[in-house]
């Protein structure tokens, strides 16, 4: 037994922004409404602009009911210019694609993979093709296809080399109540070569989740239909993946963005609460034990939200081959070693 707080507690008192990251950033809304309405899409930052980029849209029937709600799969993508903030509609994808992934190398936007629902037989058909959208010739281009056709899987970028995880794999077309099974697979690309090649599976088989970079890792974070809150951590000059010690809660589709500084920040998303899926409004950081001195030390630790005992984890799985128990800390605890880290 332990005094930690339990899963509903957890999520209540996380819920409001914490102080020290009102200190460190401000969330508010667009004055400017994307002028369609999305499902799935994937979305990235480049040259200071944002893209929203496929996904499924959602067009509303009509309220007597004669035309229904149809969901179609789009190929349009979207840039916001924060100078203006306003929303322009750029080159289109060459394919339409949603439950896909896209990452940024070098100024350049690649989408990988993903599925495209045809509205008339409500089916969906997944794929395997890549292209990429070079900023400076405004034009999406074709890319060497993955090994197999995926959709729900998570990408991320290290040493500008692509790497991609998880998701459905199979060269099939298949109802939306039909179940597949996900995949634990890795592969790799390194752009210099037009091959994708195979590196070490995850220990969990993973379907909507995230992919991370951080201090020259890569960490995979918890996806849909998942029963723990389990991460993990790649190194690729071993080519090994790292179960460490997982989030006391968990969500789904959530936002997770980078920082330059290598802390990860996980915002949002959705969680199961007494049977309803509800809505998550806490922001938790990897990585931050230089918050401003200013926060107390019960903000320190709600901010925290455990990420930062990961190394602590990672350094017992490092020395045992064998699956590890790690005894949780208290809160009282968590807040002495956030003393020291502080002395």
């Amino acid at each position: 037994d332990t005094d930690l707080p339990t899963d509903s507690e957890e999520w209540q008192n996380t819920t409001p922004i914490p102080t020290c990251l009102e200190i460190l950033m401000s969330f508010s809304s667009l004055t400017c409404v994307l002028p369609l309405r999305l499902r799935n899409p994937c979305v990235c930052s480049v040259g200071g602009f944002l893209f929203v980029i496929g996904g499924d849209e959602v067009k509303e029937g009509d309220e007597d009911e004669k035309r229904p709600v149809t969901v179609a799969t789009s190929n349009q993508v979207w840039r916001y210019d924060p100078r203006f903030s306003c929303w322009e509609q750029v080159e289109s994808m060459l394919d339409r694609r949603a439950q896909f992934t896209c990452c940024v190398v070098e100024d350049v936007i690649y989408a990988l993979g993903g599925r495209h629902t045809r509205p008339d037989t409500n089916t969906h058909a997944s794929v395997a093709s890549v292209e990429f959208y070079d900023m400076a010739t405004a034009a999406w281009r074709k890319g060497p296809p993955m090994p197999q056709t995926l959709y729900g899987h998570a990408s991320a970028v290290l040493d500008n080399s692509i790497y991609v995880s998880g998701g459905v794999p199979g060269n099939y077309s298949y109802t939306q109540d039909e179940s597949r099974e996900s995949s634990r697979e890795v592969f790799f690309w390194d752009l210099k070569g037009r091959v994708w090649e195979k590196r070490a599976s995850m220990s969990i088989a993973r379907f909507s989740h995230r992919l991370a970079t951080a201090h020259g890792y890569i960490y995979a974070l918890l996806g849909m239909y998942e029963p723990f809150c389990d991460i993990e951590r790649y190194h690729p000059r071993s080519d090994h993946w790292m179960r460490l010690k997982p989030l006391l809660t968990g969500s789904f589709n959530y936002g997770m963005v980078s920082m330059s500084s290598g802390n990860l920040l996980v915002f949002g998303g959705r969680r199961w609460s007494n049977g309803q899926e509800v809505v998550a409004k806490s922001v938790l950081e990897k990585g931050s034990p230089n918050i401003p001195k200013s926060v107390t030390r019960v903000s320190r630790a709600k901010l925290c939200d455990k990420w930062d005992f990961w190394e602590q984890a990672e350094e017992v799985n490092r020395f045992s081959v064998k699956k590890v128990t790690l005894k949780q800390m208290s809160f009282q605890d968590e807040a002495k070693l956030q003393d020291e880290i502080e002395k």
